[in-house]
């Protein structure tokens, strides 16, 4: 006979009553959420059984991922910027547009190749284009809301990510010079 644990979770996911438990992370449990709601509840069974866990462990337990922080930053800025540069004029589109979405994808690229390249030479180069497209990308923010195509927030937000990316590149820069 399989032991298994019951949680009684109310819609939003809070535990109400917990029976004998198997160490999980609570993070599996609303993706095991099944239909059977009981008065405004949900009943959730893990049973405990080699195989099962396995197969849970594999299935719902999240993946080591060993991305570089700044190439999330830059990712999710070119996610924010892209949203910003659809509500640009038709007239800036080819340009300014342009011109910023080339800026960004350069900055993720180099950003990659200086994560991937093994000595601190190359890394520099690879760091020190990303730190002069940064200052670049700044000037036509800068450009862009001179010319009130973004607002004063979207300004501030935009160069926030900007200027923290940047922090992160300098950093790298340091530790690169310092090795």
């Amino acid at each position: 006979m399989a032991k298994y644990i019951k949680y009684i979770l109310n819609q939003r996911g809070r535990t109400l009553r917990r029976l004998p438990c198997i160490t999980y992370k609570r993070s599996i449990i609303p993706s095991l959420i099944g239909k059977t709601k009981k008065l405004n509840a949900v009943q959730v069974e893990i049973f405990e059984s080699d195989a099962l866990n396995k197969i849970l462990k594999r299935k719902y337990m999240p993946k080591v991922d060993n991305r570089l922080v700044t190439y999330e930053k830059i990712t999710m800025l070119i996610y924010y910027s892209k949203n910003l540069l659809n509500k640009y004029p038709k007239t800036e589109r080819f340009d300014l547009c342009t011109d910023i979405k080339q800026i960004l994808y350069k900055c993720l690229r180099n950003t990659t190749f200086a994560w991937k390249e093994y000595s601190n030479k190359e890394k520099l180069k690879y760091l020190k284009e990303v730190d002069v497209d940064l200052v670049m990308l700044k000037s036509l923010v800068r450009i862009s809301y001179n010319f009130q195509y973004i607002s004063q927030k979207n300004y501030m937000t935009w160069n926030e990510h900007i200027s923290e990316i940047g922090k992160l590149i300098g950093g790298w820069i340091k530790t690169c010079q310092s090795a």
